[in-house]
């Protein structure tokens, strides 16, 4: 059976975060429109919260086939209080993969292995742009992972201290399942952390986390909850993520 596309699924994203944007406080940008595919589609950054204090990327998206990460971005500006950090955050840097659902974009490129070359698609340029010159106390990128059978993250920190066994706590404690993988592509799986590696930015390893790591913050954290749940307890899964390292910064979540 054809996939079917619904542009009207990106629609509603962007009259999501034109309520948001209506929000004191709250910054919604249009980067850029992507005219591909016989669409004009926003390419949009959302910034939010004190600008001197504590900063945070949080992105979401990069692949169109999981969209947990883009509820849980809007849901978290959508909150009766914001998040008590600087935030700058990528509601759905795949547009076109979204409306889809597929995990590349509509020229069949995989985004998250485009940080590292020197020129990248439009999405990846965007972003890039959109970062200059800005640094973060964390950078998240929300996934998900349709073979696991819960909730997982992949975290990188120089010099400051790990936080990826407190979120699987937070997301145990909430009653929702981590993986018991073994192993995430040929590295041990601990407790829901997956084992450190040190991979650096290059034109063969480019994920945005790595790009992030590289250029703009000291710790970059990769949750992935697992759509083998119902979307609600998937958005919950990467907001107790969120939500512990913005506690770690020492911030109340909401304050």
């Amino acid at each position: 059976m054809p996939r079917v596309v619904s542009i009207g699924r990106y629609t509603e994203i962007l009259r999501r975060l034109d309520r948001i944007s209506q929000r004191e406080g709250v910054k919604f940008s249009v980067l850029d429109e992507l005219r591909r595919s016989g669409y004009a589609l926003p390419f949009c950054v959302v910034r939010s919260g004190p600008e001197n204090g504590p900063q945070m990327c949080i992105s979401a998206g990069l692949h169109g086939d999981e969209p947990a990460g883009v509820e849980a971005l809007l849901a978290l500006f959508e909150r009766p209080a914001l998040p008590g950090v600087g935030i700058t955050a990528f509601p759905c840097v795949n547009p076109t993969g979204f409306i889809a659902g597929t995990r590349t974009n509509d020229l069949g490129i995989d985004l998250n292995r485009t940080f590292g070359q020197e020129r990248g698609p439009q999405e990846t340029e965007l972003v890039r742009w959109a970062l200059a010159g800005q640094r973060f106390e964390c950078g998240i990128d929300l996934h998900e992972d349709h073979d696991a059978n819960g909730f997982y993250l992949y975290e990188h920190v120089r010099g400051v201290a790990e936080v990826c066994s407190r979120i699987v706590a937070a997301v145990r404690a909430i009653g929702l399942p981590i993986s018991d993988a073994p192993s995430i592509e040929d590295r041990a799986l601990v407790n829901g952390c997956v084992a450190p590696a040190d991979e650096r930015l290059s034109p063969l390893v480019g994920f945005f986390s790595i790009y992030l790591f590289d250029r703009h913050s000291d710790h970059t954290l990769v949750p992935e909850s697992t759509p083998t749940l119902p979307m609600p307890a998937r958005v919950a899964m990467q907001h107790a993520a969120i939500d512990t390292a913005i506690a770690a910064l020492g911030v109340v979540a909401g304050a």
